[in-house]
């Protein structure tokens, strides 16, 4: 009985650390972080006290069961949150085991170290990248939209450059906190005459226009504003579902709808590397 007792508690180790770093961070680049150096430890404790066990029984005990249920959520979910626990903890049972057994422990630790610089660094935000985006490239033409200046005229895109469209609403913190992302982006194209970017506000049923253009004067970015109809316009036309939504527009034809990210880290969807592929065309 005690002996069960002691492989249920081996078994959902882990996955309590990880409720706990959830708990405590709320992020996954740090909860990866605490739950990858978490799994090193539990590894070397459990082979530390029974130093007889088999590689495979200790993988089974250890990393099946959080597997399983991450697999399972998943399932229903998706696994853009947990498709790098699934890979990474594997890898870092693995160290553990080696460097329990004496076996080239500077490698271990070296690929422990790596292991925990990387995944958070590099392949969380291009799994987050690629999940937001993995449907994002498109060829269809843009359809006829009305938009206003901040004078409420009519303003027409130009159809003989690319288009860059930030769309946004008053309600949307992320929005408001991908502006500086955005400005950097336009102030790197600024003296391209091929390219024109615009942050195109998407009004809600209880915004006042003026209430608008003084968030927006506040803001003080270099970009120019425009104004769409409505939200229920850009969900009903674009097919906006949430925002922030960015698009870029060459020829007429939505080339690109999906997220903007322009971080030296992001491989999958890079921003930047989009637009030169489709100045260079």
């Amino acid at each position: 009985m005690i002996k069960i007792l002691k492989n249920i508690i081996w078994a959902v180790a882990l996955y309590i650390v990880y409720i706990i770093s959830g708990y405590i961070f709320g992020n996954h680049s740090q909860m990866l972080v605490l739950v990858t150096i978490a799994t090193f430890f539990i590894t070397l404790l459990y082979y530390k006290s029974q130093p007889n066990k088999k590689l495979l029984i200790g993988f089974a005990t250890l990393i099946v069961p959080i597997l399983a249920i991450f697999i399972s959520i998943s399932l229903f979910s998706g696994f853009k949150r947990s498709l790098v626990y699934i890979i990474f903890l594997p890898i870092v049972f693995y160290l553990s085991w080696l460097f329990v057994k004496g076996k080239k422990r500077l490698l271990v630790v070296i690929g422990l170290i790596v292991t925990i610089a990387f995944a958070p660094i590099f392949f969380i935000p291009n799994i987050y990248s690629y999940y937001l985006n993995f449907d994002s490239t498109q060829n269809k033409p843009f359809p006829e939209l009305v938009f206003s200046d901040h004078t409420q005229s009519q303003l027409n895109l130009p159809k003989d450059k690319i288009v860059v469209l930030d769309f946004w609403t008053t309600s949307c913190g992320v929005c408001f906190t991908k502006f500086p992302e955005f400005e950097k982006l336009f102030l790197e194209y600024k003296k391209n005459p091929k390219i024109e970017f615009y942050s195109v506000n998407a009004p809600l049923k209880r915004d006042d226009f003026l209430s608008t253009l003084k968030i927006v004067d506040s803001l003080d970015y270099k970009y120019k504003t425009i104004y769409a109809s409505s939200v229920e316009d850009m969900q009903a036309i674009l097919n906006i579902q949430a925002y922030p939504e960015f698009m870029i527009i060459k020829n007429n034809q939505i080339r690109f709808s999906g997220y903007l990210n322009t971080k030296f880290n992001i491989v999958a969807y890079n921003t930047k590397n989009i637009i030169e592929k489709l100045l260079d065309e």
